[in-house]
């Protein structure tokens, strides 16, 4: 009676051991898993990072850019000086210090002098510039591009 009881006691005890076993193996095979998504996350929040890192880069630089172009824009005196026939600076010539963007003049042809009524394609506009006159180009605002 003791023996049987002792074959009970041990195949009871074997099945436990075998159903944690068996446990510990799924455990295992879940952490494997969860360990190999989390390296992907990690990957991924890399990537991730790196984009984030480079977009903030790009903005630097076109704020960077604007401010150049401003800065380029109004020492090579893109904004039309109106002088009397003496020569003497108008009140109408005064510089924008606000810390808002600045009109832009396309700096490539800021002035064009003709003799005659003429049409100039420039960038996909038409300008029409008057006998002896001066003509600005296309103006736009930086932030939006608005004309």
């Amino acid at each position: 009676e003791v023996h049987v009881k002792r074959e009970t006691e041990v195949n009871n005890l074997n099945e436990l051991i075998f159903k944690q076993n068996v446990k510990l193996q799924r455990l295992e095979r879940d952490l494997l898993n969860r360990d190999s998504e989390l390296s992907v996350l990690r990957k991924r929040c890399r990537m991730f990072d790196e984009v984030l890192r480079y977009k903030a880069t790009l903005a630097k630089l076109t704020i960077t850019m604007e401010q150049a172009e401003q800065y380029a824009n109004l020492t090579a005196k893109s904004y039309p000086v109106s002088a009397n026939s003496n020569g003497v600076k108008s009140p109408l010539d005064v510089i924008n210090t606000d810390p808002s963007p600045l009109m832009i003049r396309n700096v490539g042809s800021s002035t064009d002098i003709t003799e005659t009524d003429c049409l100039i394609e420039e960038v996909g506009k038409t300008l029409i510039q008057s006998e002896g006159q001066r003509t600005k180009s296309l103006a736009h605002i930086v932030s939006n591009g608005q004309l």
